[in-house]
């Protein structure tokens, strides 16, 4: 009898443990297509990479513009798609969005019309920008820098999402106004008294931790009244160095870090990160950058096809790929699949500080 109970203990034992492997194994939750919605489903989950957002989202208790009844969704969204294994629907969410921006309620003879998924990019995280999510402070890699109101100034859009530019102008006809930069312009001269052509090169001035890279890949065919696909292949890199588009002071501010790539000690590394970068909340201090999320569209035409989001998994090369509610895993040399030349192409990058320690 002693035998008997004691092999039913260790059955329900192992069963036990594998039941927490199963779930554990489970890839994250989908979202599910409530008609026409892969647009939000991969929006939405191409934002959910950004962890951080999440735990200031958790804080969030405003409710009462427009913007905020659209962020407090999204917490509830987030949270409810972090507590379980299954697909979701965001119909919440959906609405709220469909009621303060009409575009995605539009209709044709077939139901809810295929939308945008930088339209709807752009609007939510404006949303995002006017509810003034607060952050919690901390110092990008040292402990040793003391929190100060400049640090903390702006909601964590500008913070973790915005960057910082410095433009300079040189006028054409007139080389002595100023010095040389790249982008023509028109404007009033005053050496001159009348308009005239200007170059002008922007700078950063600041990086953010996140960086979103948009490609141009829809042009108006007039004569058949439709946004069609640019399919052109596009290379992009798994990690970025945009220390070259920086300023000289930002670039003297993030140098010392360029070439301590065998330092893997944090503590041996503070000495060599500025402070003003580090008291920076959300700033990137190395201009370097890896790829962590992919927005892709599949089709011909921005009104037609589908959108599927792709996530890297945290601490590895593999990816997680979101097509609505069905869930897989892809590798990284499927990633260059996206570059183009058919039908399924990047259409919005999403790149991260990349870990320097």
């Amino acid at each position: 009898m002693e035998t008997d109970k004691l092999s039913t203990e260790l059955k329900s034992t192992t069963l036990f443990f594998e039941d927490i492997l199963a779930e554990t194994l489970k890839p994250p939750s989908g979202l599910q297509n409530l008609g026409n919605t892969g647009y939000l489903n991969s929006t939405l989950q191409f934002l959910r990479a950004i962890p951080e957002l999440q735990e200031s989202l958790n804080k969030f208790t405003g409710e009462s513009s427009d913007s905020d009844h659209l962020t407090a969704s999204l917490r509830d969204l987030y949270r409810n798609l972090n507590q379980t294994t299954e697909s979701y629907a965001p119909l919440s969410f959906l609405r709220i969005l469909r009621n303060i921006f009409p575009q995605f309620a539009q209709r044709n003879a077939h139901g809810f019309m295929q939308q945008d998924a930088q339209e709807c990019w752009t609007q939510i995280v404006n949303s995002l920008k006017q509810s003034n999510i607060s952050i919690s402070y901390q110092t990008n890699l040292s402990s040793n820098v003391e929190s100060s109101s400049s640090s903390l100034e702006g909601s964590f859009i500008d913070r973790y999402m915005t960057g910082e530019f410095t433009s300079t102008l040189k006028c054409l006809d007139a080389p002595e106004e100023g010095e040389a930069l790249d982008e023509r312009v028109e404007k009033n001269s005053p050496t001159l008294g009348r308009m005239a052509d200007y170059s002008k090169i922007s700078c950063i001035s600041r990086l953010p931790s996140y960086l979103t890279v948009q490609f141009v890949r829809f042009f108006w065919k007039a004569e058949q009244c439709v946004f069609s696909k640019i399919l052109h292949k596009v290379n992009f890199p798994i990690e970025l160095d945009v220390t070259d588009f920086c300023t000289d002071e930002l670039k003297n501010k993030i140098l010392p870090l360029k070439h301590l790539d065998s330092i893997n000690d944090e503590e041996k590394l503070k000495p060599f990160i500025n402070p003003d970068l580090d008291k920076d909340i959300g700033a990137n201090i190395s201009g370097l950058y890896e790829l962590c999320a992919i927005l892709a569209h599949l089709g011909r035409s921005a009104d037609f096809g589908h959108y599927i989001g792709c996530v890297r998994k945290e601490d590895s090369e593999d990816w997680i790929q979101y097509d609505d509610d069905k869930v897989s895993i892809m590798s990284q040399e499927e990633i260059k699949e996206l570059y183009g030349g058919g039908e399924c192409t990047a259409y919005m990058l999403l790149y991260r500080s990349k870990k320097i320690a």
